[in-house]
Protein backbone atom coordinates (compact mmCIF):
# COMPACT_ATOMS: atom_id res chain seq x y z
CA UNK A 1 0.00 0.00 0.00
CA UNK A 2 1.71 3.49 -1.07
CA UNK A 3 1.99 6.22 1.34
CA UNK A 4 -0.35 8.67 -0.55
CA UNK A 5 -3.12 6.06 -0.01
CA UNK A 6 -2.55 5.03 3.55
CA UNK A 7 -2.49 8.14 4.50
CA UNK A 8 -6.56 9.16 2.63
CA UNK A 9 -7.29 5.99 4.47
CA UNK A 10 -6.24 7.55 7.87
CA UNK A 11 -7.62 10.52 7.17
CA UNK A 12 -11.39 8.99 6.07
CA UNK A 13 -11.12 6.73 8.86
CA UNK A 14 -10.87 9.77 11.49
CA UNK A 15 -13.95 11.75 9.70
CA UNK A 16 -15.86 8.50 10.19
CA UNK A 17 -15.31 8.23 13.35
CA UNK A 18 -15.75 11.76 14.39
CA UNK A 19 -19.13 11.44 12.86
CA UNK A 20 -20.12 8.19 14.84
CA UNK A 21 -19.42 10.13 17.67
CA UNK A 22 -21.56 13.10 16.66
CA UNK A 23 -24.19 10.34 15.67
CA UNK A 24 -23.86 7.79 18.58
CA UNK A 25 -22.46 10.07 21.57
CA UNK A 26 -19.86 7.62 23.67
CA UNK A 27 -20.61 9.75 26.90
CA UNK A 28 -24.23 8.33 27.49
CA UNK A 29 -23.13 4.61 27.82
CA UNK A 30 -21.95 5.90 31.97
CA UNK A 31 -25.66 6.81 32.61
CA UNK A 32 -27.01 3.67 30.99
CA UNK A 33 -25.74 1.56 33.45
CA UNK A 34 -27.95 3.35 36.33
CA UNK A 35 -31.04 1.77 34.66
CA UNK A 36 -29.34 -1.09 33.16
CA UNK A 37 -28.23 -2.62 37.23
CA UNK A 38 -30.42 -2.63 40.34
CA UNK A 39 -30.31 -0.10 42.47
CA UNK A 40 -27.47 -0.72 44.94
CA UNK A 41 -25.03 -0.64 41.98
CA UNK A 42 -26.95 2.18 40.79
CA UNK A 43 -26.57 4.21 43.65
CA UNK A 44 -22.86 4.07 43.59
CA UNK A 45 -22.40 5.38 39.66
CA UNK A 46 -24.52 8.64 40.62
CA UNK A 47 -22.19 9.46 43.26
CA UNK A 48 -19.63 11.98 41.25
CA UNK A 49 -22.97 13.33 39.81
CA UNK A 50 -24.46 14.44 43.20
CA UNK A 51 -21.18 14.99 44.84
CA UNK A 52 -20.22 18.05 43.15
CA UNK A 53 -23.50 19.77 44.49
CA UNK A 54 -24.69 17.99 48.07
CA UNK A 55 -22.49 18.91 50.03
CA UNK A 56 -23.40 18.42 53.90
CA UNK A 57 -25.47 21.85 54.45
CA UNK A 58 -28.00 20.58 51.87
CA UNK A 59 -31.35 19.37 53.48
CA UNK A 60 -33.81 19.47 50.71
CA UNK A 61 -33.29 17.81 46.98
CA UNK A 62 -36.22 17.91 44.56
CA UNK A 63 -35.65 14.56 41.48
CA UNK A 64 -36.96 16.00 38.79
CA UNK A 65 -38.83 14.36 35.62
CA UNK A 66 -39.80 14.50 31.98
CA UNK A 67 -43.06 13.10 32.57
CA UNK A 68 -44.28 10.29 35.28
CA UNK A 69 -44.47 6.71 33.95
CA UNK A 70 -41.12 6.88 32.35
CA UNK A 71 -38.48 3.78 33.07
CA UNK A 72 -35.00 5.23 32.88
CA UNK A 73 -35.86 8.43 34.37
CA UNK A 74 -37.43 6.53 37.51
CA UNK A 75 -34.49 4.33 37.41
CA UNK A 76 -32.15 6.86 37.66
CA UNK A 77 -33.96 9.38 40.31
CA UNK A 78 -34.01 5.68 42.37
CA UNK A 79 -30.28 5.42 42.44
CA UNK A 80 -30.13 9.30 43.48
CA UNK A 81 -32.46 8.88 46.22
CA UNK A 82 -30.59 5.79 47.54
CA UNK A 83 -27.51 7.74 47.45
CA UNK A 84 -28.72 10.44 49.43
CA UNK A 85 -29.96 8.28 51.82
CA UNK A 86 -27.02 5.56 52.40
CA UNK A 87 -24.59 7.97 52.10
CA UNK A 88 -25.85 11.34 52.55
CA UNK A 89 -28.23 10.84 55.44
CA UNK A 90 -31.50 11.49 54.26
CA UNK A 91 -34.08 10.61 56.26
CA UNK A 92 -37.68 11.27 54.65
CA UNK A 93 -38.95 10.82 50.84
CA UNK A 94 -41.81 12.72 49.94
CA UNK A 95 -43.94 11.74 47.07
CA UNK A 96 -47.45 13.47 45.03
CA UNK A 97 -49.82 11.38 46.97
CA UNK A 98 -52.17 12.44 49.57
CA UNK A 99 -50.43 11.31 53.23
CA UNK A 100 -53.61 9.22 54.66
CA UNK A 101 -53.10 6.80 51.26
CA UNK A 102 -49.62 6.24 51.95
CA UNK A 103 -49.45 6.11 56.15
CA UNK A 104 -50.19 2.13 56.50
CA UNK A 105 -47.27 1.47 54.10
CA UNK A 106 -44.85 4.11 55.72
CA UNK A 107 -46.12 2.32 59.08
CA UNK A 108 -44.59 -1.05 57.88
CA UNK A 109 -41.47 0.66 55.73
CA UNK A 110 -40.29 2.33 59.36
CA UNK A 111 -41.24 -0.48 61.72
CA UNK A 112 -38.96 -1.21 64.42
CA UNK A 113 -40.01 -5.07 64.22
CA UNK A 114 -36.95 -6.60 62.51
CA UNK A 115 -38.85 -9.68 61.15
CA UNK A 116 -37.96 -10.39 57.55
CA UNK A 117 -39.58 -8.63 55.06
CA UNK A 118 -43.36 -10.68 53.76
CA UNK A 119 -43.91 -9.41 50.28
CA UNK A 120 -47.37 -10.79 50.17
CA UNK A 121 -48.27 -7.84 53.23
CA UNK A 122 -45.73 -5.27 51.35
CA UNK A 123 -47.44 -6.12 48.06
CA UNK A 124 -51.63 -5.28 49.66
CA UNK A 125 -49.80 -2.52 51.30
CA UNK A 126 -48.16 -1.65 47.86
CA UNK A 127 -51.02 -1.35 45.78
CA UNK A 128 -52.88 -0.02 48.41
CA UNK A 129 -50.87 2.75 48.63
CA UNK A 130 -50.30 3.25 45.01
CA UNK A 131 -52.40 0.70 43.17
CA UNK A 132 -54.60 3.06 40.02
CA UNK A 133 -51.48 5.69 40.30
CA UNK A 134 -48.35 7.09 38.18
CA UNK A 135 -47.00 5.04 41.02
CA UNK A 136 -48.27 1.91 40.57
CA UNK A 137 -45.00 0.63 38.44
CA UNK A 138 -42.27 -2.18 39.19
CA UNK A 139 -39.55 0.46 39.00
CA UNK A 140 -41.36 2.47 41.95
CA UNK A 141 -42.13 -0.66 43.94
CA UNK A 142 -38.59 -1.67 43.85
CA UNK A 143 -37.53 1.30 45.36
CA UNK A 144 -39.22 0.83 48.26
CA UNK A 145 -38.31 -2.60 48.50
CA UNK A 146 -34.70 -1.61 48.35
CA UNK A 147 -35.79 1.20 51.04
CA UNK A 148 -37.41 -1.55 53.13
CA UNK A 149 -34.64 -3.94 52.95
CA UNK A 150 -32.53 -0.87 53.96
CA UNK A 151 -34.51 0.27 56.63
CA UNK A 152 -34.59 -3.54 58.54
CA UNK A 153 -30.40 -2.96 58.40
CA UNK A 154 -31.38 0.45 60.54
CA UNK A 155 -31.39 0.68 64.11
CA UNK A 156 -32.92 4.10 64.51
CA UNK A 157 -33.05 7.11 61.69
CA UNK A 158 -35.52 5.04 59.54
CA UNK A 159 -36.67 6.64 55.94
CA UNK A 160 -39.98 7.48 56.32
CA UNK A 161 -42.42 8.15 53.25
CA UNK A 162 -44.64 11.09 53.51
CA UNK A 163 -47.54 12.19 51.32
CA UNK A 164 -47.28 15.84 50.06
CA UNK A 165 -50.67 15.91 47.43
CA UNK A 166 -53.77 17.09 47.78
CA UNK A 167 -56.97 14.72 47.87
CA UNK A 168 -59.53 16.24 45.49
CA UNK A 169 -59.19 13.54 43.22
CA UNK A 170 -58.94 10.60 45.38
CA UNK A 171 -63.22 11.14 45.62
CA UNK A 172 -63.21 7.55 44.75
CA UNK A 173 -61.24 6.59 48.03
CA UNK A 174 -63.47 8.94 50.15
CA UNK A 175 -65.48 5.98 52.16
CA UNK A 176 -61.87 3.86 52.43
CA UNK A 177 -61.03 7.54 54.34
CA UNK A 178 -63.69 7.70 56.43
CA UNK A 179 -63.29 4.14 57.52
CA UNK A 180 -59.74 5.40 58.67
CA UNK A 181 -61.18 8.48 59.87
CA UNK A 182 -62.95 6.59 62.76
CA UNK A 183 -60.43 3.51 63.30
CA UNK A 184 -57.57 6.19 63.70
CA UNK A 185 -59.17 9.22 65.68
CA UNK A 186 -62.45 8.15 67.72
CA UNK A 187 -62.53 3.79 67.79
CA UNK A 188 -59.54 4.16 70.17
CA UNK A 189 -61.42 6.81 72.60
CA UNK A 190 -64.43 5.91 72.37
CA UNK A 191 -66.20 2.57 70.77
CA UNK A 192 -69.92 3.36 70.93
CA UNK A 193 -69.16 7.00 69.17
CA UNK A 194 -67.44 5.13 66.43
CA UNK A 195 -70.03 2.94 65.95
CA UNK A 196 -72.30 5.09 65.65
CA UNK A 197 -70.63 7.53 63.21
CA UNK A 198 -69.71 4.45 60.96
CA UNK A 199 -74.06 3.68 60.74
CA UNK A 200 -74.74 7.18 60.16
CA UNK A 201 -72.07 8.04 57.59
CA UNK A 202 -72.70 4.75 55.63
CA UNK A 203 -77.45 5.84 55.62
CA UNK A 204 -76.18 8.85 54.03
CA UNK A 205 -74.29 7.32 51.62
CA UNK A 206 -70.67 7.62 52.85
CA UNK A 207 -69.14 10.42 50.81
CA UNK A 208 -70.85 9.10 47.20
CA UNK A 209 -72.56 12.43 46.41
CA UNK A 210 -71.41 16.50 47.64
CA UNK A 211 -74.55 16.35 49.72
CA UNK A 212 -73.37 13.23 51.17
CA UNK A 213 -69.84 14.58 51.84
CA UNK A 214 -71.07 17.50 53.28
CA UNK A 215 -72.80 15.97 56.26
CA UNK A 216 -69.63 13.28 56.62
CA UNK A 217 -67.43 16.46 57.26
CA UNK A 218 -69.35 18.16 59.29
CA UNK A 219 -69.56 14.90 61.49
CA UNK A 220 -65.86 15.08 61.50
CA UNK A 221 -65.37 18.30 62.40
CA UNK A 222 -67.86 18.37 65.26
CA UNK A 223 -65.62 15.34 66.44
CA UNK A 224 -63.06 17.80 66.45
CA UNK A 225 -64.25 20.08 68.47
CA UNK A 226 -64.66 16.94 71.16
CA UNK A 227 -61.43 15.85 71.03
CA UNK A 228 -60.42 19.79 71.97
CA UNK A 229 -62.92 20.26 74.56
CA UNK A 230 -62.32 16.73 76.35
CA UNK A 231 -58.37 16.28 76.04
CA UNK A 232 -58.53 13.19 74.33
CA UNK A 233 -55.27 13.72 72.24
CA UNK A 234 -53.16 16.05 70.81
CA UNK A 235 -49.64 16.34 69.25
CA UNK A 236 -48.97 15.09 65.96
CA UNK A 237 -52.11 12.82 65.72
CA UNK A 238 -54.12 15.88 66.53
CA UNK A 239 -52.35 17.65 63.82
CA UNK A 240 -53.03 14.72 61.37
CA UNK A 241 -56.60 14.41 62.02
CA UNK A 242 -56.90 18.24 61.82
CA UNK A 243 -55.05 18.26 58.45
CA UNK A 244 -56.85 15.44 56.89
CA UNK A 245 -60.51 17.29 57.97
CA UNK A 246 -59.51 20.71 56.60
CA UNK A 247 -58.51 18.81 52.94
CA UNK A 248 -62.01 17.42 52.57
CA UNK A 249 -63.45 20.84 53.69
CA UNK A 250 -61.21 22.73 50.92
CA UNK A 251 -61.84 19.89 48.24
CA UNK A 252 -65.46 19.93 48.61
CA UNK A 253 -65.46 23.65 48.69
CA UNK A 254 -64.05 23.86 45.44
CA UNK A 255 -65.58 21.05 43.63
CA UNK A 256 -69.35 22.60 44.52
CA UNK A 257 -67.90 26.11 43.69
CA UNK A 258 -70.12 28.16 40.97
CA UNK A 259 -66.65 29.20 39.51
CA UNK A 260 -65.03 27.78 35.53
CA UNK A 261 -63.78 24.33 35.50
CA UNK A 262 -60.74 25.95 34.41
CA UNK A 263 -60.72 28.18 37.84
CA UNK A 264 -61.40 25.10 39.78
CA UNK A 265 -58.31 23.36 38.19
CA UNK A 266 -56.06 26.33 38.69
CA UNK A 267 -57.56 26.36 42.60
CA UNK A 268 -56.75 23.11 43.13
CA UNK A 269 -53.21 23.52 41.86
CA UNK A 270 -52.66 26.50 44.34
CA UNK A 271 -53.58 24.71 47.02
CA UNK A 272 -51.81 21.02 46.25
CA UNK A 273 -48.94 23.82 46.19
CA UNK A 274 -49.61 25.13 49.39
CA UNK A 275 -50.12 21.43 51.04
CA UNK A 276 -46.68 19.91 49.40
CA UNK A 277 -44.96 23.50 50.35
CA UNK A 278 -46.69 23.14 54.28
CA UNK A 279 -45.25 19.57 54.82
CA UNK A 280 -41.85 20.34 53.53
CA UNK A 281 -41.98 23.37 55.90
CA UNK A 282 -42.94 21.35 58.64
CA UNK A 283 -40.59 18.60 57.97
CA UNK A 284 -37.13 21.21 57.64
CA UNK A 285 -38.58 22.20 61.54
CA UNK A 286 -37.23 19.41 62.56
CA UNK A 287 -33.23 19.62 62.67
CA UNK A 288 -32.54 16.01 61.78
CA UNK A 289 -34.96 16.01 58.88
CA UNK A 290 -33.37 15.51 55.26
CA UNK A 291 -35.92 15.29 52.43
CA UNK A 292 -36.33 14.20 49.20
CA UNK A 293 -38.98 14.61 46.94
CA UNK A 294 -39.85 13.00 43.80
CA UNK A 295 -42.39 15.20 41.12
CA UNK A 296 -41.89 16.77 37.23
CA UNK A 297 -38.97 18.92 36.16
CA UNK A 298 -41.66 21.95 36.27
CA UNK A 299 -42.30 21.30 40.10
CA UNK A 300 -38.73 22.51 41.04
CA UNK A 301 -37.14 24.40 38.37
CA UNK A 302 -36.44 28.57 39.73
CA UNK A 303 -39.21 29.22 36.29
CA UNK A 304 -42.53 30.35 35.98
CA UNK A 305 -45.00 27.91 33.87
CA UNK A 306 -47.61 29.33 31.68
CA UNK A 307 -50.86 27.62 30.30
CA UNK A 308 -51.91 29.65 27.58
CA UNK A 309 -54.98 29.41 24.78
CA UNK A 310 -55.46 29.73 21.00
CA UNK A 311 -56.21 33.18 21.76
CA UNK A 312 -52.82 33.29 23.16
CA UNK A 313 -54.13 34.52 26.90
CA UNK A 314 -51.61 33.17 29.35
CA UNK A 315 -52.62 32.16 33.01
CA UNK A 316 -49.37 31.33 35.34
CA UNK A 317 -49.79 28.08 36.92
CA UNK A 318 -48.84 27.21 40.34
CA UNK A 319 -45.87 26.03 40.99
CA UNK A 320 -43.31 26.04 44.31
CA UNK A 321 -39.60 25.91 42.96
CA UNK A 322 -38.72 29.65 42.43
CA UNK A 323 -40.22 29.72 46.58
CA UNK A 324 -38.16 26.44 47.65
CA UNK A 325 -34.85 28.61 46.20
CA UNK A 326 -35.91 31.70 47.75
CA UNK A 327 -36.60 30.45 51.01
CA UNK A 328 -34.38 27.94 51.53
CA UNK A 329 -31.07 28.69 49.04
CA UNK A 330 -28.32 26.62 48.67
CA UNK A 331 -29.84 24.33 51.26
CA UNK A 332 -32.12 23.04 48.26
CA UNK A 333 -30.64 21.41 45.17
CA UNK A 334 -33.00 20.17 42.25
CA UNK A 335 -32.06 18.31 38.91
CA UNK A 336 -34.26 18.03 35.95
CA UNK A 337 -33.87 15.43 33.10
CA UNK A 338 -34.08 15.57 29.42
CA UNK A 339 -33.71 12.93 26.71
CA UNK A 340 -31.66 13.62 23.09
CA UNK A 341 -33.47 11.21 21.32
CA UNK A 342 -37.02 10.21 21.61
CA UNK A 343 -39.33 9.38 24.48
CA UNK A 344 -42.48 7.53 24.87
CA UNK A 345 -44.90 9.87 26.60
CA UNK A 346 -48.60 10.96 27.23
CA UNK A 347 -49.85 13.75 25.47
CA UNK A 348 -52.37 14.57 23.10
CA UNK A 349 -53.43 13.04 20.12
CA UNK A 350 -56.04 13.24 17.14
CA UNK A 351 -57.21 15.63 19.51
CA UNK A 352 -57.27 13.00 22.78
CA UNK A 353 -55.68 13.42 25.69
CA UNK A 354 -53.62 11.21 27.79
CA UNK A 355 -52.42 9.29 24.52
CA UNK A 356 -49.31 7.51 24.18
CA UNK A 357 -47.08 9.36 21.53
CA UNK A 358 -43.35 9.49 20.75
CA UNK A 359 -41.59 12.31 20.43
CA UNK A 360 -37.90 13.59 19.62
CA UNK A 361 -35.39 15.25 21.29
CA UNK A 362 -34.46 18.70 19.94
CA UNK A 363 -30.87 19.39 18.22
CA UNK A 364 -29.45 21.22 21.07
CA UNK A 365 -30.00 17.98 23.31
CA UNK A 366 -28.38 15.60 21.20
CA UNK A 367 -25.75 18.40 20.72
CA UNK A 368 -25.32 18.53 24.07
CA UNK A 369 -25.16 14.76 24.66
CA UNK A 370 -22.42 14.44 22.34
CA UNK A 371 -20.12 16.98 24.80
CA UNK A 372 -21.19 14.88 28.09
CA UNK A 373 -24.39 13.91 29.71
CA UNK A 374 -24.93 15.59 32.95
CA UNK A 375 -24.74 19.46 32.78
CA UNK A 376 -24.56 22.01 36.30
CA UNK A 377 -25.76 25.47 36.69
CA UNK A 378 -24.29 27.93 36.82
CA UNK A 379 -21.01 26.36 35.89
CA UNK A 380 -22.19 24.97 32.69
CA UNK A 381 -24.21 28.28 32.18
CA UNK A 382 -22.84 29.50 28.48
CA UNK A 383 -23.12 25.65 27.20
CA UNK A 384 -27.10 26.14 28.29
CA UNK A 385 -27.69 29.35 27.42
CA UNK A 386 -30.70 28.24 24.87
CA UNK A 387 -31.60 25.42 26.89
CA UNK A 388 -35.14 24.67 27.40
CA UNK A 389 -36.74 22.08 30.11
CA UNK A 390 -39.14 20.05 28.44
CA UNK A 391 -42.41 20.56 29.00
CA UNK A 392 -44.63 17.88 27.70
CA UNK A 393 -48.70 18.68 27.94
CA UNK A 394 -51.22 15.67 28.75
CA UNK A 395 -54.24 17.76 27.63
CA UNK A 396 -55.55 17.67 31.47
CA UNK A 397 -56.44 21.58 30.66
CA UNK A 398 -58.29 20.81 27.10
CA UNK A 399 -57.07 20.20 23.48
CA UNK A 400 -56.35 23.70 22.64
CA UNK A 401 -54.29 24.41 25.82
CA UNK A 402 -49.97 25.06 25.61
CA UNK A 403 -47.42 25.13 28.51
CA UNK A 404 -44.67 27.42 28.66
CA UNK A 405 -41.69 27.25 31.01
CA UNK A 406 -40.26 30.68 31.17
CA UNK A 407 -36.55 30.19 32.74
CA UNK A 408 -35.36 33.58 31.67
CA UNK A 409 -35.28 35.95 34.24
CA UNK A 410 -33.83 33.54 36.98
CA UNK A 411 -30.41 32.36 37.94
CA UNK A 412 -30.89 29.27 38.74
CA UNK A 413 -33.31 27.05 36.93
CA UNK A 414 -32.08 23.92 38.31
CA UNK A 415 -28.75 22.74 39.79
CA UNK A 416 -27.88 19.41 37.59
CA UNK A 417 -29.14 18.34 34.36
CA UNK A 418 -29.00 14.97 32.79
CA UNK A 419 -29.38 13.88 29.41
CA UNK A 420 -30.74 10.41 28.98
CA UNK A 421 -30.75 9.13 25.66
CA UNK A 422 -34.10 7.58 25.29
CA UNK A 423 -37.23 7.34 27.60
CA UNK A 424 -39.36 4.55 27.00
CA UNK A 425 -42.36 3.34 29.21
CA UNK A 426 -42.52 2.04 33.26
CA UNK A 427 -43.93 -1.60 33.46
CA UNK A 428 -47.29 -1.05 35.05
CA UNK A 429 -48.49 -3.25 37.76
CA UNK A 430 -52.33 -4.15 39.63
CA UNK A 431 -53.45 -0.41 37.65
CA UNK A 432 -56.02 0.15 35.71
CA UNK A 433 -54.41 3.22 35.06
CA UNK A 434 -53.24 4.90 31.66
CA UNK A 435 -51.81 2.10 29.95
Amino acid sequence: MSKKRSTHNIHWLISALTFCVYIFPVSGQQLEKIWQTDISKGLQLVKPYIDKKVNDSVRFVGLGDVQELLKESARLNSAIAAYLIQEKGFNTFVVNQPDWVIRGMNAYMIDPDKKPLSQPHFDSLFTSAFGNSPRDTRDFKDFLLWLKHYNLTQESNKVSIRGGGFLIDYAMRYPEMNHYFIETYIRPYNNQIADSMAYKWESIGNSNSFGSDSVVIAYMQQWEKAVIGHKLFGGELFAQMKNDIEQRAVALAIKTSTISTGEKFHRAAEVSGLIEARLIDDLLQIKTNKIIIASLNVSFTDSDLYAYNTDKKAVRLPTNGSAYRKFFGRKYINTVITFADSANVLAIKNDTSFQRVVMYGDSLAKKLLTQKEVYYFPEDKAALSNFSIPVIYTGYLGKDINLFLDTKNNAYPFDILFILPSLTRSEYLNSFFIK
